[in-house]
């Protein structure tokens, strides 16, 4: 974030890790005896904000059932990019394909959102991993991390590899933007 913040004017200040200097400690009273109340279980349990919570009062199941993305993912489909720059990344490939062909390459279509042969595959494979998972009794772990690994290989966004590229042409125009022309003096 730091071309954005510099760019935008903001100083970035996640307050949730700024108690990360003992994180051994607070992942050892997460996992202790006494916090076992309020553990529970799964892959989204958080002991420590779960008790806080439920002390002030607020029941159980009305808050934190889910995992909510507090950032956007640019490599999955679905939260790729905003509409306009979506278009501007889309023509900024367009207009790369002469360089890509002078470097022998073939440039990438710029189709955002359009799955591979091999992720229609992965995304078949996770959902049987997902149906077998339902039909055992007891939900094997092994299954179900690998129907979520091949369900993030069947949802990433195959045009990803080129957005830091894109995203250092647009930083690189904005510097030298309203630069005075070589030889010349401010």
């Amino acid at each position: 974030m730091t071309e954005f913040r510099l760019w935008a004017g903001f100083l970035h200040c996640p307050i949730a890790f700024l108690g990360t200097r003992q994180i051994r400690d607070l992942y050892a009273l997460n996992r202790s005896p006494e916090m076992q109340p309020w553990d529970v279980g799964g892959r989204y349990t958080r002991p420590i904000a779960r008790r806080i919570i439920e002390s002030a009062g607020i029941p159980r199941g009305t808050f934190a059932v889910h995992k909510r993305a507090g950032s956007v993912l640019f490599f999955q489909r679905d939260s790729f990019l905003s509409p306009d720059s979506l278009e501007d990344f889309t023509r900024w490939l367009r207009d790369q394909g002469d360089e890509w062909r002078r470097r022998g390459l073939v440039p990438p279509t710029p189709a955002p959102g359009r799955r591979s042969l091999g992720q229609w595959g992965a995304a078949a494979a996770a959902w049987m991993f997902q149906l077998l998972d339902r039909a055992t009794a007891h939900r094997v772990r092994f299954l179900e991390a690998v129907g979520r690994r091949l369900a993030n290989v069947a949802n990433r966004e195959p045009l990803f590899r080129y957005l830091f590229p894109w995203a250092t042409a647009r930083a690189k125009e904005r510097y030298t933007a309203g630069r005075p022309e070589s030889g010349s003096r401010p």
